[in-house]
């Protein structure tokens, strides 16, 4: 198994979205507090070179005094939006693709979007040179198209999640006072808002169908909404009769076997209370129409962090110790872990997508997961090819046994006159 640095930035990170195989955007900053650390959005480009992976930092846009503390992304194929969470505010950017000439001057101050263009950290991230023509490379360009606040007055709440649905069109946000809030973003237009929760929205997850928008609280409660009224639709019963008492700390939807009209819910379920024993954690699959769940046991880490691979086969899990673990979704089972691997607490996994002609060049590696903390660094954890291939070598093993077993049981029905 193997995990690499892959960016270090100038602050903290506190979430991170996938643009698209190559790219993908890390915010986070200090915070009003004038320490000079900046508050900040960057995008990174990722290259493949003879099975190393490197990255570069192509745009850079500055907050201001409002550290970035999480986002959503959704995507068209070409284009993106981007939605942030900063205190109670929630602003919504656009981000075009960009082909620019590679000696242009990309550090320069952008008057229209405060966008600030920063010249690649490396060179492997360049194109190679075009006979008889300019060196070319992908760039950015990044523009604000709305703003809203969650609040409608003063106050010192803010928001804790932010969610698209499916098609774009609508924002879900989620409030440290449990208030649950739909949003026509282009307009700034609210659609409901409802008082979800007695507690903070740790989490918010919309279903692929855009049916459903399910939220989790430190009150211990899981709720599934309907995702165009507001209106309650079930509550999450979480199935594990013991002493302790579970609160939700994550979910997630997932596409089953790359279907995007059948999905599960993904949740990370950790003590309600700290105690002096360590008390195990789990992570569950929930039927997306019934919505009951199956669990399983991850251990007494206590986990921060969750992504489904968008293909649904694979979940990625970080923990408050620094560790990193990748599940098979379909059992449960976990596949890949590194212990401690940042630092500090995990605060963002994000898959990055694999498309085929991806998988040839990185060495047929099912998974690219994306992990951040507060530590200013982002690692990329795939499986050892070696994985590979001791799962191949088994699979052979499994085939040729059962062969073996079904022969030796043909000859021996056939010596007991069983067989005519």
């Amino acid at each position: 198994m193997a995990s690499a640095l892959l960016a270090r930035t100038e602050f903290p990170i506190y979430t991170i979205r996938a643009l698209d195989e190559n790219h993908f955007l890390v915010a986070g900053g200090g915070g009003s507090s004038k320490t000079g650390v900046p508050n900040a959005f960057e995008i990174y480009a990722v290259k493949w070179d003879e099975g190393n992976i490197k990255s570069s930092s192509l745009s850079y846009h500055d907050t201001g005094s409002q550290a970035v503390m999480n986002s959503a992304i959704c995507s068209d194929g070409r284009n993106h939006k981007l939605a942030v969470g900063l205190d109670d505010d929630c602003q919504v950017f656009s981000i075009r693709y960009k082909v620019v000439a590679a000696k242009e001057d990309t550090k320069k101050e952008s008057s229209t979007n405060d966008v600030r263009q920063r010249r690649t950290k490396q060179t492997d991230n360049k194109e190679e040179p075009v006979k008889n023509g300019p060196q070319k490379m992908v760039n950015f360009d990044i523009e604000k198209i709305s703003k809203f606040q969650n609040s409608t007055k003063v106050s010192d709440h803010f928001q804790k999640v932010v969610k698209f649905s499916p098609d774009g069109n609508l924002l879900y946000t989620g409030s440290d006072n449990g208030i649950l809030r739909c949003w026509m973003h282009q307009e700034s237009k609210k659609i409901f808002e409802v008082s979800a929760h007695s507690s903070d929205i740790d989490d918010l997850a919309v279903s692929p169908s855009g049916k459903w928008v399910v939220t989790v609280s430190k009150d211990n409660l899981g709720i599934v909404w309907n995702a165009k009224t507001g209106k309650k639709h079930t509550k999450l019963n979480w199935p594990c009769k013991t002493k302790e008492q579970y609160r939700f700390r994550c979910c997630e939807f997932g596409c089953v076997e790359g279907n995007k009209n059948k999905y599960n819910l993904y949740t990370l379920n950790i003590p309600s209370r700290r105690a002096i024993k360590p008390i195990p954690c789990y992570i569950a699959k929930w039927d997306g129409t019934e919505f009951s769940a199956k669990i399983k046991k991850t251990g007494t880490e206590v986990l921060s962090a969750l992504s489904v691979s968008d293909d649904g086969d694979y979940l990625g899990v970080g923990s408050i110790s620094g560790s990193i673990s990748v599940y098979i979704s379909f059992s449960l089972q976990r596949l890949y872990h590194v212990q401690e691997s940042h630092r500090i607490f995990i605060t963002g996994v994000e898959f990055l997508p694999v498309s085929k002609s991806m998988r040839a060049v990185t060495g047929a590696h099912d998974f690219q997961l994306l992990s951040i903390s507060p530590d200013h660094i982002v690692q990329i954890h795939k499986p050892h090819t070696g994985y590979y291939v001791r799962m191949e070598t088994g699979l052979v093993i499994i085939v040729f046994g059962t062969i073996l077993i079904l022969a030796a049981l043909v000859l021996l029905l056939d010596q007991l006159g069983l067989i005519s």
